[in-house]
């Protein structure tokens, strides 16, 4: 029966210490003591979740006021998570951990078909535009990596912004 990864460190440890008394060198001791089962073990931590906003690609052409903006079209819009730095190769277990962890379904990339209205009255002097936006979750994720010596190391810590997969839409009169 195979000894539970603590009892292995612990057994580790009381070997070395023992093998260290005798004047051996720890180098001499059998590889099978001197490596961490769980060596190379990487996970992801989601924390500090919270509701936000990311803009579609769904917009208005600029309207100088005073006037209104009518806006009315079929249209795919498209919202993608903000992943600054974050490998895109690694991008699938991040929101596979952050789905867990947050109970919300937030993806890489948002997309949806519909009939679009909104209107928006732009004061004087002012040049607007509407704009869409999707509901979004906003959380860190932590990168962490187990070394040969069952150290638990974090490789990086980065706030990522993703949009959901059925979120609701706002509009916004933006400059």
């Amino acid at each position: 029966m195979p000894l539970s990864p603590a009892v292995t460190r612990i057994l580790n440890a009381a070997l070395s210490a023992a093998l260290a008394c005798a004047g051996v060198s720890a180098l001499s001791a059998p590889a099978a003591f001197a490596a961490c089962a769980e060596a190379g073990q990487v996970s992801y931590s989601v924390s500090g979740a919270a509701t936000s906003w990311l803009p579609t690609d769904l917009r208005s052409d600029h309207l100088e006021g005073p006037g209104e903006i009518i806006f009315d079209a079929w249209a795919d819009v498209r919202a993608n998570a903000v992943l600054a730095g974050v490998p895109r190769a690694e991008a699938e277990r991040i929101f596979t951990s952050a789905r867990t962890s947050l109970r919300a379904a937030v993806v890489v990339s948002h997309a949806h078909g519909a009939r679009w209205n909104h209107s928006a009255k732009v004061p004087a002097g002012q040049i607007r535009r509407v704009q869409q936006y999707v509901e979004a979750r906003t959380f860190t994720v932590r990168k962490t990596s187990v070394t040969p010596s069952c150290a638990v190391k974090t490789a990086w810590t980065k706030k990522i912004t993703a949009p959901l997969r059925s979120g609701s839409y706002q509009w916004r009169l933006v400059a």
